[in-house]
């Protein structure tokens, strides 16, 4: 499996997550995930 999705800037790990939070967020009833495991 290659890696160059991965951001290799901090700037650009930070906006991959920032972006991720949104998308789990968002699907996380469709995804089953528990709002316990998204609390801050």
């Amino acid at each position: 499996m290659g890696t160059d999705w991965y951001p290799n800037s901090r700037d650009g790990q930070l906006h991959l997550v920032e972006t991720w939070l949104q998308v789990v967020q968002t699907k996380a009833t469709a995804w089953n995930i528990p709002r316990s495991a998204l609390s801050d």
